[in-house]
């Protein structure tokens, strides 16, 4: 039975709150060590990336694709320039409120969406080059908002920066480990991130990552590509000491990140291993990240 003191003490979420939970658990679990009065502009900041991430898989015609993301950069120019949103649309209520509170800048929503035109491509990344400025324009740009809506509007400023720059390679890193994990859900829909120079490299193509089981070549490039996500995370936790305390629930995706590619190494790099698509929010270690003040 329910304990009504505890159903009184825990709010109900709010819809974009419910919306990241949905789509996005490990956000979502990051974002709840954030401020009570910093978590629902998280949750805004979150729940755009869920929608404009989501777009490719709503859309039969990569035209209509580009047509959803030109609507969220209209609504986005329109909060900038001091107009109203599009009435019904809860996101971009939210996102609204965020922006004007927050001070956060739009060249990194502009970084999201420019990002994410490449979704509507279904051929690979030309090489590791390409894939490293995907990742750094949706993961990195989404947690460089993410420091704006926790340092911004008010908050100490002392180490914005630092803190930025260090969420963009976290969030660059995440990328990479998630369409690592993601591979098996996207060789269905016959879409391959992995790029193509180093798939060919080993002497393959796109289709032996389609064809959806273990092979030599895409282990290999998954070990290449997840080395890069680790010198990412080495690369953030170098400004750990330049980073404010306000940041950290904006950091916490490195140690989730890095359980993952824990796990894709014991399964010796083989994304299509099905124990990859699991969350693993790892909740006892974020606690004690954020008790420490370490990521």
């Amino acid at each position: 039975m329910a304990d009504p003191a505890r159903a009184d003490r825990t709010p109900p979420l709010s819809l974009v709150g419910e919306e990241v939970r949905r789509h996005d658990r490990d956000r979502f679990t990051t974002a709840l060590f954030a401020p009570a009065d910093r978590r629902e502009d998280l949750f805004a900041v979150y729940a755009f990336n869920a929608e404009v991430a989501a777009i490719r898989e709503k859309v039969h015609e990569p035209m209509i694709g580009f047509m959803r993301l030109q609507w969220w950069r209209d609504t986005l120019a329109s909060v900038y320039d001091g107009g109203t949103v599009a009435a019904g649309h809860p996101v971009a209520a939210a996102l609204a409120e965020a922006i004007r509170r927050r001070d956060l800048r739009p060249e990194d929503f502009e970084a999201v969406l420019q990002g994410r035109e490449q979704d509507m491509d279904d051929d690979p990344p030309a090489d590791r080059a390409a894939l490293l400025a995907y990742a750094r324009a949706t993961g990195g740009a989404v947690q460089r908002l993410a420091v704006g809506v926790l340092t911004g509007g008010g908050a100490a400023e002392k180490g914005r920066e630092d803190a930025a720059e260090a969420a963009e390679a976290v969030g660059t890193a995440w990328t990479l480990v998630w369409l690592l994990r993601a591979a098996a859900f996207h060789a269905a829909q016959n879409r391959v991130y992995l790029p193509r120079a180093d798939l060919a490299a080993h002497g393959q193509g796109p289709e032996v990552v389609t064809a959806g089981v273990p092979h030599a070549a895409v282990a290999a490039v998954a070990e290449r590509l997840a080395g890069e996500a680790a010198a990412q995370l080495t690369a953030a936790r170098a400004r750990r000491r330049q980073v404010p305390r306000a940041a950290l629930p904006a950091l916490l995706p490195a140690l989730l990140a890095e359980g993952y590619l824990r796990r894709l190494r014991r399964h010796r790099w083989n994304v299509f291993h099905p124990e990859m698509a699991a969350i693993d929010t790892r909740p006892l270690r974020l606690t004690v990240a954020s008790l420490t003040g370490r990521f």
